[in-house]
């Protein structure tokens, strides 16, 4: 924890690298219109372009961003589909020693695949806010207990790994936007009006 040393502590320059970013939606387009500013190219994978992003980014197929990427971050929603999309083929075309940063849902990442790129050096690092069976585990102290998901220990040992436990929105700004907008929301509901954060089955 005190190794203060250079030693495998080289980074890498974020304006010369190729950032991917799955899926485009309110909170990836917001990540590309951020990542912008640091000059570095954008590639983006969404099956419904999004016009603002490509003031920033360029659409590719999802082979290309793997295969071109020096970090990838996802934002895809946690759909049927979206399953494992990034598994071990997909490991398989990215470049060595890639970045891989998790801030959507667990159920993206085949998590044993995961472990075997990280163990190979094909993920050189990765940042993991949410991961597979994360349910039941977070949002309250279970520091003596012995918990059920082997897997997140295993990557919790390795040294260029991060896991958090899938509090990426825990801001104090985010925090008072949703108990106001939930207020809000009931308020307008309760008196008939439009509200954008109805769900209508």
């Amino acid at each position: 924890a005190q190794d203060f040393g250079l030693h495998g502590k080289l980074g890498k320059d974020i304006s010369t690298s190729t950032v991917g970013v799955i899926g485009t939606g309110r909170i990836g387009a917001t990540v590309v219109r951020h990542l912008s500013g640091f000059g570095c190219k954008i590639l983006a994978y969404d099956p419904y372009p999004n016009k603002e992003v490509q003031k920033y980014a360029t659409y590719v197929d999802l082979d290309t961003l793997l295969a071109q990427a020096d970090a990838i971050t996802l934002h895809a929603p946690g759909l049927k589909q979206n399953y494992h999309m990034i598994d071990a083929d997909a490991f398989a075309k990215m470049k060595d020693g890639v970045v891989l940063v998790n801030a959507a849902r667990g159920m993206l990442v085949d998590t044993q695949a995961l472990v075997a790129a990280v163990e190979s050096g094909k993920v050189g690092a990765a940042a993991l806010d949410t991961i597979e069976n994360e349910a039941d585990l977070y949002y309250r102290d279970l520091s003596r207990d012995v918990l059920p998901n082997r897997d997140r220990s295993v990557l919790m040992a390795f040294p260029n790994v991060i896991v958090s436990p899938h509090m990426a929105f825990y801001t104090a700004e985010d925090v008072r936007a949703m108990i106001f907008n939930s207020a809000s929301a009931l308020l307008a509901f309760s008196r008939g009006e439009d509200t954008p954060f109805e769900i209508r089955a």
